[in-house]
């Protein structure tokens, strides 16, 4: 398989993204009992902090745009199952950190998965997008044989 290694990748980070957020919620959960306080941290540290460390290798090793699509297309086809199954066993009170209800009238405990697979995937990947738009836009602007 020629890109073994983007397919790989792309799949290990679509389930790695997901350990901030269990990490900071069992915090939450089983140490501060509260429903999303360093859950909302990971939130949105852990998406930017994947784009940071995307951005970096893109830059380092400069990678072509099959390899960066392969692995684009599996970090996606494997986010969008693993947002739905792991909101859905959130939902049905089936996960593996329990969410306890701790409101009377509309209990939102668990509603962090479900935007943070949003946050995972979509503004990840909006950064994503963003980034390569502005790397080409310098690379046109640049002067032919200005140095690199």
């Amino acid at each position: 398989m020629k890109y073994k290694m983007q397919v790989l990748g792309g799949l290990c980070t679509a389930v790695l993204i997901w350990l901030p957020l269990l990490f900071a919620d069992m915090f939450d959960e089983w140490i501060l009992n509260d429903s999303c306080t360093v859950g909302a941290i990971a939130f949105l540290l852990a998406p930017v902090a994947l784009f940071v460390w995307y951005a970096v290798h893109c830059v380092k090793t400069k990678p072509g745009a099959k390899p960066l699509l392969v692995w684009h297309a599996c970090y996606i086809a494997l986010s969008l199952p693993l947002w739905g199954i792991i909101a859905s066993l959130v939902n049905q009170h089936k996960w593996i950190i329990e969410q306890p209800g701790r409101a009377t009238f509309m209990d939102m405990n668990g509603l962090e998965y479900i935007g943070y697979g949003f946050s995972a995937l979509c503004l990840f990947e909006a950064l994503c997008i963003l980034f390569h738009i502005i790397r080409i836009v310098v690379k046109k602007c640049r002067k032919p044989g200005a140095a690199a």
